[in-house]
């Protein structure tokens, strides 16, 4: 997440950005060791544990904003539309496991690519996918 200045400007910290130069958003606290523990290894669960534990409660939601994860912003930047976007992704992911079987090809080794200043899922990366004959529930009738 960058963006260029268009004006000049003085951050809160005292740094100044002049017209035309470019700042980033620190996103180092969402892959922090401090932070999350084994942060760079997926775990499905860990957002669960967190609802779990007193004092994370608050952070372990998709729409939550916090300093350590800034994906939908923070404080009076925190974007609106997250809810409405929240709520369409799990609509979306819910058809996918629902209806359909999904695998890797086989033998497929998973590789990490660079993307601006993070790392990405293999865009390349192939999935076989084949439609249920019946659903593990009926969604489209709720």
């Amino acid at each position: 997440m960058s963006r260029v200045a268009t004006r000049p400007v003085t951050l809160p910290n005292g740094l100044q950005l002049q017209t035309g130069e470019r700042c980033v958003a620190d996103l180092g606290r969402m892959v922090d060791p401090t932070v999350y523990k084994n942060p760079e290894q997926f775990d499905g669960y860990r957002f669960v544990r967190m609802r779990g534990t007193p004092g994370l409660d608050a952070q372990a939601h998709l729409v939550s904003t916090s300093p350590e994860h800034i994906g939908f912003g923070h404080g009076k930047h925190a974007c609106p539309g997250r809810f409405f976007a929240g709520n369409e992704l799990k609509i979306a992911l819910a058809h996918i496991i629902m209806k359909y079987d999904w695998q890797l090809t086989p033998g497929y080794k998973h590789r990490w690519e660079e993307y601006g200043f993070g790392w990405s899922s293999d865009g390349m990366a192939k999935l076989l996918m084949k439609r249920r004959d019946s659903p593990e529930m009926d969604i489209d009738n709720f």
